[in-house]
């Protein structure tokens, strides 16, 4: 029996070392398929997300300075929003709003064009329709209201006024160029309307809630640009005067220069615009009238802000043949950057505010609330994206408006108030 064990022992191919690391080899190769199934499946929850979440998400395009959705500023309860993200098309990205029991359609997120509506549909009760492109609110007729008549009277269709720019190109005016929409103006001196001729001189004369309309740039406005006008301030004699509390020469497209607000060419006497550059480098001797009886003439400052004893004083000096006006605008501006804000624009806004919000009201903590109300107030604060530079000329009368960022402005868009 001992020798048939011995024999068996001897004959058996494995040593009695491996029998004792069979086990541990066993072990390490289960481990290795484990781990391998673990990393495969890490690298395809990694896949899986990017495909799902990466491509998907709001993303930061390029030259964007928030993230798509991020609050950029408020005008009077109408808010903006980034739209930046690098594979933004505005499509299947309708928004609406409600208005009593009515759900009405702005746009697609967050476009220029939605903004404008939205802003109008909120603050004028009025809507225009759908349109292939931002700058062909241009060739709008009308407008219609969201309640059936506005004020309760009237129309339910709002006729819209078009007011043309001064100095455009001349292929603006007869459609020569295929980038921008056929103008329905006649491109006249006096700003006339496309529709009806002008009662008084000063129709014409840019007003808050007005939409200003930019050309489309196939560098950086390809669908065009909108734009609504909050606020005008004004008249100033100068350039100097006009850009107190205003940096004018913000570059919104790094690859163009920056320049200064310009007087360009019209009937004015070379003399005056080189006197008008005098002044806005800082000399002190007014231009002298080098026009006769044809000046401009003063306007009310009923419908705009009123402007303070110090500002009153430098329009008080005469002689000039051009006069110049602040407008403030608000938009979901191209280059998505936060609002600006100016205390003028917010002071009324923030004593009411502070005072709503000086009353309690039993909702959440103290130290919950200030932080809710220092967030709103911040926001609150950015009531404007910039400020555009009017000039209104008396020989012959119109009214050109200018963006020092280099892009051309067509003209501006109003509703009706015959309507």
């Amino acid at each position: 029996m001992n020798g048939g064990t011995s024999g068996r022992l001897s004959s058996d191919p494995m040593p009695l070392w491996s029998y004792a690391a069979s086990p541990i080899i066993q072990i390490r190769d289960h481990c290795h398929q484990q781990w391998l199934a673990v990393l495969l499946t890490v690298v395809l929850l990694l896949v899986t997300f990017y495909f799902v979440f990466g491509l998907s998400a709001p993303m930061r395009a390029e030259r964007c300075a928030t993230p798509f959705g991020s609050l950029l500023g408020e005008s009077r309860g109408v808010a903006a929003y980034s739209n930046c993200r690098n594979d933004y098309g505005g499509d299947h990205m309708e928004h609406f709003v409600s208005v009593g029991l009515q759900r009405l359609y702005t746009g697609s997120k967050w476009q220029a064009l939605e903004y404008a509506r939205r802003y109008w549909i909120l603050k004028s009760l009025l809507t225009f329709p759908s349109l292939p492109r931002a700058d062909h609110i241009i060739l709008a007729d009308t407008a219609n209201s969201v309640n059936g008549r506005r004020g309760g009277r009237g129309s339910s269709v709002v006729p819209l006024e078009r007011y043309t720019n001064l100095f455009l190109p001349p292929q603006v005016l007869h459609n020569s160029s295929e980038d921008m929409p056929v103008m329905k103006l006649n491109g006249e001196a006096n700003n006339l309307s496309a529709s009806v001729r002008l009662r008084s001189w000063r129709q014409a004369l840019v007003q808050p809630h007005d939409i200003v309309v930019y050309a489309k740039n196939s560098r950086t406005l390809p669908s065009g640009h909108v734009a609504v006008v909050t606020a005008v301030r004004g008249p100033f004699h100068s350039v100097a005067a006009a850009g107190k509390e205003v940096h004018w020469f913000i570059v919104k497209n790094a690859s163009i220069q920056g320049r200064q607000p310009m007087a360009p060419g019209s009937t004015l006497p070379r003399l005056l615009l080189s006197q008008e550059h005098e002044v806005v480098n800082g000399a002190v001797t007014p231009p002298k009238n080098t026009t006769g009886s044809d000046t401009a003439r003063r306007p009310s400052s009923g419908g705009r802000e009123n402007v303070s004893a110090d500002e009153k004083g430098e329009e008080m000096v005469c002689g000039c043949s051009v006069l110049y006006y602040k407008v403030f605008v608000v938009e979901q501006n191209w280059d998505n950057s936060y609002w600006e804000a100016l205390s003028y624009l917010t002071k009324y806004d923030w004593h009411k505010h502070n005072s709503q919000n000086s009353i309690p009201n039993g909702n959440g903590t103290g130290k919950e609330s200030s932080a809710k109300q220092q967030r709103r107030a911040e926001t609150r604060l950015r009531n404007f994206t910039r400020v555009l530079l009017l000039h209104e000329y008396s020989n012959p009368h119109g009214f050109f408006l200018e963006d020092t960022h280099n892009n051309l402005i067509l003209g501006w868009v109003r509703a009706s108030s015959d309507a």
